[in-house]
């Protein structure tokens, strides 16, 4: 599946797809550091399902694995690392709310890119 959404985002890159002809959508890319205590297939599944929700289409999604941290961040040491590119994020505000609010992620970072311009 993840190489279906890589091969998408690198026809994008290339010119053979132009997503802004379409509509004026936001391309955005997603970073999260996860605990390792936690299950990481629901997790990837629980955010997949959120970006649903929020995205009109999820691009990428790539698994960096668990690395050790430059820092201890909250008492953690090591963490899972998670990718995602989505276009059209809606309602940006209330996504990062949830991963606020979750208790597994660690830190996260939520760029909006700049494809084409």
């Amino acid at each position: 599946m993840s190489k279906i959404k890589q091969a998408n985002w690198d026809a994008m890159e290339d010119g053979e797809i132009d997503a802004t002809e379409q509509d004026d959508a936001e391309f955005y890319e997603l970073t999260v550091l996860v605990q390792v205590d936690y299950d990481q297939t629901k997790f990837i599944s629980d955010i997949d399902e959120e970006l649903k929700k929020y995205c009109d289409m999820i691009w990428l999604f790539e698994d960096d694995g668990r690395k050790q941290l430059a820092y201890p961040i909250e008492d953690e040491t090591e963490a899972y690392y998670y990718f995602w590119n989505v276009k059209g994020l809606k309602n940006r505000a209330k996504f990062e709310n949830k991963l606020r609010r979750d208790k597994r992620v660690i830190r996260y970072l939520l760029i909006k890119e700049k494809v084409g311009r």
